[in-house]
């Protein structure tokens, strides 16, 4: 049977060095994860890394050195790369403003599946194409919110769908960094779409749905620390989901130290997920108060380490190309995700103002709201 040949467009970190972070687990790259998938025959019908891309020909050099791909499977032209070597899927790990051009001419030109690196596009009107041209040619998307295939996320999704700890009732996540981007907005913005909201806050908010559900409504807020900064510092926002989880969030925050936590906060219980942190809590007779109930720590529930986020997401896409299902992180839920984001800075555009989805937009909003100085 002929294998799946697969193209990696985008060679910087997440599409291949990544790998040599000694303290990560592994694969933590894309192309970690498809050397993974040859290595242990995992595909049924193979798989084939039949080539690269990468607009920067110094690095495209070093990495068809450590794939030992002969020098005409690398390209620095995606669109090249598309029509001589014809592949079954691309991961598509480049510049978020580079995805909207890639995904419609890979779609258009036969491509089964893309893998897209979050954000899906740097606008909404960007991601919604992405997604009706993928259907419209029969296309299958993933999105890399890479959480859904790791296994303790998905454990905790289980045990919200058959309340362990009853109702879920509300979450507070965060996402913090200490790193701003600076330098010309209009640059930043054309490139990237926005700031650590959309960028790394894109997990967080798809956490909110995979966990909760569609949202509803939302009031946002976003802060400058000084107007050198392209984009924000800091977003929070409240979220309301249309089952009546209540949630708390906040992006960025110019911190000196990394940070993805999740609490969530149940009935008869609490959950606390995020980059090592995974704790469960239940309640108990108060040894403090007579009447009342405690939480106390309990050992988390066992589950299988039975995928990873870089295996998983390919995994998902060939099994979405031969059944037709949709995958665990699809087109469509990107696409929703972005829908959320882009809320949070139209409420925050709006002075602060409730928001309910689905959201009307026209444009490009934040160009329009940092012109007028209001971001």
């Amino acid at each position: 049977m002929t294998a799946y040949k697969i193209a990696l467009i985008g060679c910087g970190r997440i599409g291949v060095w990544l790998e040599d972070d000694p303290l990560r687990g592994k694969p933590a790259s894309h192309l970690g994860g498809i050397n993974k998938l040859i290595r242990d025959n995992s595909i049924k019908k193979g798989l084939e890394l039949c080539a690269i891309c990468d607009i920067d020909s110094y690095r495209l050099d070093q990495v068809r050195e450590r794939t030992q791909l002969p020098i005409e499977k690398c390209f620095t032209d995606y669109q090249e790369l598309i029509t001589t070597e014809k592949p079954d899927i691309i991961i598509v790990a480049s510049w978020t403003s580079s995805h909207h051009e890639i995904a419609l001419f890979a779609a258009k030109n036969g491509v089964k599946g893309i893998v897209m690196e979050k954000p899906l596009a740097v606008s909404f009107e960007h991601a919604s194409e992405i997604v009706s041209t993928c259907s419209q040619y029969n296309t299958r998307l993933v999105v890399n919110h890479e959480r859904r295939w790791d296994p303790a996320y998905r454990k905790t999704k289980r045990l919200i769908e058959h309340q362990a700890l009853g109702k879920l009732k509300s979450i507070v996540g965060n996402v913090f960094s200490r790193s701003a981007p600076i330098g010309s907005w209009e640059e930043f913005l054309d490139k990237a779409g926005g700031g650590p909201l959309l960028h790394d806050g894109t997990h967080l908010v798809d956490m909110f749905r995979y966990f909760a559900g569609d949202i509803d409504t939302i009031t946002g807020f976003v802060s400058r620390e000084n107007l050198s900064y392209a984009t924000e510092t800091t977003a929070t926002a409240v979220l309301q989901t249309k089952n009546g989880v209540t949630i708390f969030m906040e992006a960025g925050g110019m911190r000196e130290y990394f940070n993805f936590e999740l609490d969530l906060q149940f009935e008869k219980g609490r959950i606390r997920i995020g980059n090592g942190i995974r704790e469960y809590f239940v309640t108990q007779q108060s040894t403090r108060y007579s009447g009342f109930t405690d939480l106390v720590k309990a050992p988390f529930p066992d589950f299988s380490y039975d995928s990873d986020p870089f295996t998983g997401a390919i995994l998902d896409l060939i099994s979405s190309i031969e059944t037709g299902n949709e995958p665990s992180s699809s087109g469509q839920d990107g696409l929703k995700t972005m829908e959320i984001i882009f809320g949070i800075y139209y409420s925050a555009y709006l002075n602060g103002n409730r928001v309910t989805l689905p959201l009307k937009l026209s444009g490009h909003p934040l160009k329009k709201m940092f012109r007028m100085g209001m971001l």
